[in-house]
């Protein structure tokens, strides 16, 4: 409660991450076998559990630079029966008049956001992060757009793992993800993007590390490739290769012959590695 510093930590990890895992309120506690092999995610057997609270206090500790001596089952009751209901409470009631921005601060703003929570009480600004411990009065337009995303995550990390933990089938999704709605929604997205395949091992490495933590972890190659992420630069230069030039399943290469024939190797190789780099942002 006397340690701003720390709750901005747990909001902000919670922010990035999602809600973790609680076994005791959740069908499902691992990823399903059917989600473990193929092209969406050809993963090690050995992180098959989700998302737990000894990640997200490990989030929390590196974004406040606060180590967390608290246990689990506190770290728990504080995010479920304080922080979320404070949340919605704090959308329910506006602080102030003005017009609410409905864009809540991004995983690059989240140090600005630390370091003005770190200055509240030191010099009387207003929380731009949900803060229990604080009136609503004292919290920005900004903190309750954050209140937002943190509600919609926290739903959103539940719906993942019920999907992956085998809720949905994998052949009923895949089906669905090949349909026309999903092909038609497409804009903003990599050209070498499938669903049945990307959609897939998003989940996958959402519901095992945290919501947003791709964005984050695509920067660290080697672990990448450790964990055989679908996301890994030589996976995606290897689904391009084959998409675009080469020819998948029988099917002729997605570009045309003439622009192949007029491209040196060195010159396609170049265009791949480009497209490979690539990626949705995390708005």
């Amino acid at each position: 409660k006397n340690n701003v510093r720390l709750r901005a930590g747990l909001c902000a990890a919670i922010f990035c991450h999602g809600l973790p895992i609680n076994p005791s309120k959740e069908p499902y506690c691992e990823i399903h076998a059917d989600f473990l092999g193929g092209a969406h995610a050809k993963r090690s057997t050995n992180k098959k559990g989700f998302f737990s609270f000894s990640g997200l206090s490990a989030a929390a500790t590196s974004l406040s630079g606060v180590q967390l001596s608290l246990s689990e089952e506190t770290i728990r009751k504080y995010l479920e029966r304080i922080l979320i209901p404070y949340c919605l409470c704090l959308c329910l009631k506006e602080p102030g008049n003005q017009p609410i921005d409905k864009k809540p601060n991004l995983c690059g703003d989240l140090k600005d956001a630390l370091l003005e929570t770190k200055q509240l009480e030191m010099n009387g600004y207003k929380s731009p992060l949900p803060d229990p411990c604080l009136p609503i009065n004292l919290h920005t337009e900004c903190s309750i757009a954050n209140a937002s995303a943190i509600i919609r995550r926290a739903r959103l990390s539940r719906t993942v793992r019920f999907i992956v933990g085998g809720g949905i089938p994998l052949e009923h999704l895949v089906s669905f993800l090949q349909g026309p709605l999903m092909r038609s929604g497409m804009e903003g997205l990599p050209v070498w993007w499938c669903p049945w395949i990307h959609d897939v091992a998003l989940m996958v490495h959402a519901s095992t590390h945290g919501l947003l933590s791709i964005v984050h972890d695509r920067k660290d190659q080697i672990r990448m490739k450790k964990i055989h992420s679908a996301f890994s630069s030589s996976a995606v230069e290897r689904h391009i290769r084959s998409l675009l030039v080469q020819g998948k399943g029988g099917m002729k290469p997605v570009l045309p012959g003439n622009f192949m024939n007029i491209s040196s190797p060195d010159h396609l190789e170049a265009w791949v590695k480009s497209l490979a780099k690539q990626f949705p942002t995390a708005n």
